[in-house]
């Protein structure tokens, strides 16, 4: 959302995030390590990796948790920004919550914050974003658009239509 607001990753100083305690263990420490992780698997449990993939490429799919992209040295510098402070009112595990923080070169600071988990119960995925996100990972499994095409046509079949359960009666 901050590179929507037309931030770019060149002006950015600091990135603070407000955190929830129960994860600095997992995706925030050691800080050090989570801003240079040393491979694609690593990154995966890497928020300030997170964050700066997400503002240098708009979103974070399979593709970027590979051991080129960990490496990037311009996802790195800007990894190497993000810090993170412990929100005691933080509400997690019943929220998973996002907040970012991004003081600019010009003294502005530019914020955003996320009150619950986006693709969750709160605010659950369209059914376009959900066959985008189904032909992604098709894409990154090797499969053709026509055969993730075909699959999401079969899945609109079965689910979408009347179910007519006399046929299964013995």
């Amino acid at each position: 959302r901050i590179a929507q607001r037309g931030v770019r990753a060149r002006d950015i100083v600091t990135i603070e995030c407000e955190t929830a305690e129960g994860i600095v263990h997992r995706l925030w420490e050691p800080l050090e390590a989570k801003r240079r992780p040393r491979n694609g698997y690593a990154a995966k449990f890497s928020i300030p990796y997170g964050v700066a993939y997400g503002l240098l490429h708009g979103a974070a799919g399979l593709e970027a948790f590979s051991d080129a992209n960990a490496a990037d040295p311009a996802l790195r510098e800007l990894a190497g920004k993000v810090a993170y402070r412990i929100d005691p009112s933080n509400p997690y595990p019943r929220e998973f919550t996002g907040h970012v923080r991004a003081t600019l070169r010009d003294g502005r600071v530019v914020e955003e914050r996320q009150p619950h988990l986006r693709g969750g119960q709160h605010e659950p995925l369209s059914r376009a974003e959900l066959e985008a996100k189904f032909r992604d990972n098709c894409r990154h499994g090797g499969w053709s658009d026509a055969l993730a095409d075909s699959w999401l046509a079969w899945v609109g079949e079965a689910f979408d239509a009347p179910v007519a359960l006399e046929r299964f009666r013995a």
